[in-house]
């Protein structure tokens, strides 16, 4: 009987074993599958890793780009605001130029007779237009001052907002 004990122990020992064996080779293959597991995990993380660099550069640069493109406006608003200005004095001495060649009596009154040489001088400057009509209205509301043109002269190229845009076609001067 003992010998059959023996034999029974050694069987379920045998058994064992085998079924240790069993497990251990399940375990390698879960092991092998986790290892696999993880080397794709960590190469797609190194790639998402690599597009959120890549992503954070070009959010980066876009708001460099905006910003450059917003120092270019205010640059070329600052450049326009002076241009304006040495177009207003361009039109104030063309105008002063005008008015003292053609006030023949030297009253410092644009007459009716002298108006036409300023409009022709202004014209002939190759630098503005100017509405003949609208003009020499606005010579007489302003009492035909010099004065009250040079006014008029300087509104005309002053800079405009949006809400107070003149039509073309009731600008005296452009």
């Amino acid at each position: 009987m003992k010998n059959e004990e023996t034999l029974m122990t050694l069987r379920n020992m045998g058994q064992n074993l085998s079924d240790l064996k069993q497990n251990m080779c399940d375990w390698q293959m879960k092991n092998e599958k986790l290892k696999r597991t993880i080397r794709r995990l960590e190469k797609e993380t190194t790639r998402l890793e690599q597009t959120e660099k890549a992503l954070r550069m070009v959010t980066g640069h876009a708001h460099q780009n905006i910003q450059a493109l917003q120092n270019m406006v205010d640059e070329q608003k600052s450049l326009l605001r002076k241009l304006q200005e040495d177009r207003r004095g361009e039109l104030m001495f063309i105008l002063m130029s005008e008015i003292v060649k053609q006030d023949k009596d030297g009253n410092f009154k644009i007459d009716d007779s002298e108006v036409n040489g300023v409009i022709e001088g202004i014209r002939a400057s190759g630098l503005f237009g100017v509405n003949e009509k609208l003009f020499k209205a606005a010579v007489r509301k302003h009492d035909r001052q010099i004065k009250g043109v040079c006014e008029i002269c300087r509104s005309a190229i002053s800079p405009q907002s949006e809400d107070h845009k003149v039509d073309e076609k009731n600008q005296i001067i452009w």
